[in-house]
């Protein structure tokens, strides 16, 4: 604690994933597809047995234990994380196509540890149409392709997008594409480890899902607290406006109906109203948008974000809230106060009239 406020920038402002595979669509009735990916499987782990490949932001994250050390400490502003963005497990897919390298030095993001809310939701993309089995995202807003948040074992989290190019085709070459942008998930997903994670081309280990820490088998192997049947799920990191994410589970351990665009929504949390996002099983897969105001520290895209935002400082209160209702159909948090305010004016309406 009481960490002097100073400037960090990711060294993942800005980047994307690009990776050289065939450019396939596998289908469920597309035998010779299917054939084509196994051959691609067969290729993978014939690569991952061999020696990794060079890396050129600062050596080779480490294949066994011990892991790279990941250390949380908070102000009065800020809650600071660093990392060296290695994945704390083990996995042969770090290291192909590209290896996970260490951040040298390592990151420290630099999150609001009281965040406020923006004064709008602010995009992080959005969906286009379907093309040949692949979801494209809209040119404009153009998705966010770099980190967005980091997990609690100091692996990245990105966003939902990825440029065309690399299972699906581009409008350069398929004048009948939509756009030059995909869901990442579908075009790169065959890529990744069992984490859900992969390295992009300058060896910056992410995710872009949380398909793989799904359960409590998933969670312990990628070192990431597990949820308790019943409960809440567990806090599994920020995202860089400072709001947490939660596992998929809300109240009573109930998958949550009830959330704004950004996948979040606000309900008692230690006794406190708290603003926070789940991680979902579909998309948006991360976050649909942030309803916080995200620091350019982090990520030099939001450096100069519109003023109507209201950002960096943001609003003291959430000019759009979506409160969440417990299973037992009573209303948590601060929807639970109005609700009985409400209620105790009418009690006290109906005895006057008396």
């Amino acid at each position: 604690k009481g960490c002097a406020a100073r400037s960090y920038i990711s060294a993942s402002n800005g980047l994307f994933d690009l990776f050289i595979f065939p450019n396939k669509m596998i289908t469920q009735f597309d035998y010779h597809q299917v054939i084509v990916a196994l051959f691609s499987a067969a290729l993978v782990a014939s690569v991952a047995a061999q020696a990794p490949g060079n890396c050129t932001t600062g050596p080779t994250c480490p294949f066994n234990a011990p892991f790279e050390a990941v250390t949380i400490t908070t102000s009065s502003t800020y809650r600071f994380v660093t990392t060296t963005g290695c994945p704390p497990f083990t996995n042969p897919l770090w290291r192909t196509p590209n290896p996970a390298c260490k951040a040298q030095p390592p990151i420290t993001f630099q999150l609001p540890f009281k965040p406020g809310y923006a004064a709008q939701p602010i995009s992080v993309g959005e969906q286009a149409s379907v093309y040949k089995g692949v979801t494209y995202l809209k040119n404009s807003p153009a998705p966010q392709l770099g980190v967005l948040g980091v997990f609690l074992n100091g692996v990245r989290i990105f966003g939902f997008g990825s440029p065309c190019g690399f299972s699906s085709p581009c409008p350069a070459t398929d004048p009948s594409a939509p756009t030059n942008f995909v869901d990442a998930v579908q075009s790169e997903g065959r890529t990744t480890d069992y984490c859900g994670g992969h390295a992009d081309p300058m060896s910056h280990y992410h995710i872009h899902s949380g398909l793989g820490i799904g359960n409590a088998t998933q969670r312990a192997s990628c070192s990431l607290p597990a949820d308790v049947a019943g409960n809440h799920s567990e806090l599994l990191g920020w995202m860089i406006d400072g709001f947490g994410m939660y596992g998929r589970y809300s109240l009573g351990g109930q998958v949550p109906t009830q959330l704004d665009a950004c996948h979040g929504h606000t309900h008692n949390i230690s006794g406190v109203p708290t603003y926070h996002y789940h991680l979902p099983d579909a998309f948006p897969w991360t976050i649909g948008c942030f309803k916080g105001c995200p620091l350019g520290v982090n990520n030099g895209a939001y450096n100069s974000l519109d003023a109507s935002y209201k950002c960096p400082a943001g609003l003291s209160t959430d000019p759009s809230p979506v409160y969440e209702t417990g299973p037992s159909g009573s209303q948590s948090g601060l929807a639970s106060t109005a609700s009985l305010i409400l209620s105790v004016a009418c009690i006290a309406i109906r005895l006057n009239f008396k």
